[in-house]
């Protein structure tokens, strides 16, 4: 008779362009399983080095997977996760409050601010806590309850600093000339299928100015309106993106109108890269071939 296996562990590597299998710049990102029966499972996920790391080091417990959920990062240095699930005792002990996101407690650094989170969780939903926003540069808010799950959801209170010492914010925009009109030239549909697609662009000037600063800050970007709108695939990772979508515009960091078209051909190569050419554009090649 064979013996169950009471250890195993598998990983994946979470970098863009590697295989989940790969060895490639997984100390980068990625992440790891390990599963001790009948003890439960622990996982470990990291990345190292990113921009998109912010600070932050806080706990969960009582999630829908995770019974205990631990997070440390510092800022474009490094953010790291441990949790552990269905630990006998844990499990057990939080059956009664477990949620879909679990209760986060600790303290994070983002968006110029700091977020404090007492047992919060917004599963469905949050209320501001009202009075708080008297106070300049805070917020809060309060988890909500849902039905069965009336009992308490925390609170979480932020700080937006800069907004205490130079004020809020206040954004302004202007328009730059008249809008234009350009092509977009776009394999295989202007190519092969001699299909015509219309840009028309916008430039404006976008500006952020603190009441107390005397710096404005300012950044040119492209408004665009796709005539007719460009065939894209859909995502298909849901029951409702499973057929064709489309790009009708939208807002693009852009210097000039020639910048922009290249910034929407980007665009729309990319989720074609990623998801495949859209059914309508695959059919008409076939039909053509």
């Amino acid at each position: 008779m064979e013996k169950e296996s009471v250890f195993y562990w598998h990983w994946q590597n979470l970098n863009d362009g590697a295989g989940s299998r790969s060895l490639k710049r997984l100390w980068r990102n990625g992440r790891a399983w390990f599963t001790f029966k009948p003890f439960g499972k622990m996982r470990v996920e990291w990345s190292f080095f990113a921009r998109h790391i912010t600070s932050a080091l806080w706990f969960s417990f009582g999630a829908e997977e995770e019974d205990i959920e631990f997070h440390a990062a510092f800022f474009r240095l490094f953010s790291i996760w441990l949790s552990f699930s269905n630990v006998p005792i844990l499990h057990q002990l939080l059956e009664d409050v477990r949620s879909g996101y679990g209760y986060q407690t600790g303290v994070r650094f983002f968006d110029n601010a700091v977020w404090v989170d007492v047992c919060m969780n917004d599963q469905w939903g949050s209320r501001p806590i009202k009075w708080i926003y008297l106070l300049s540069g805070f917020g809060g808010s309060t988890g909500m309850t849902y039905k069965e799950y009336n009992h308490w959801h925390g609170f979480q209170v932020n700080f937006h600093y800069l907004n205490f010492l130079l004020g809020s914010e206040r954004h302004s925009e202007r328009l730059i000339g008249e809008p234009v009109e350009r092509m977009l030239e776009l394999h295989p549909d202007t190519t092969w299928l001699g299909r015509s697609y219309s840009l028309t662009i916008q430039m404006k000037e976008h500006s952020w100015k603190r009441p107390r600063w005397f710096a404005t800050t300012r950044r040119i970007r492209a408004v665009v309106q796709c005539n007719p709108p460009i065939p894209i695939p859909g995502k298909g990772e849901s029951e409702w993106d499973l057929e064709d979508d489309a790009l009708h515009g939208g807002l693009f960091n852009a210097l000039s109108p020639e910048e922009a078209v290249q910034a929407v051909k980007r665009s729309v190569i990319e989720t074609r890269e990623k998801y495949g050419l859209p059914d309508e554009i695959r059919t008409l090649l076939e039909e053509k071939s």
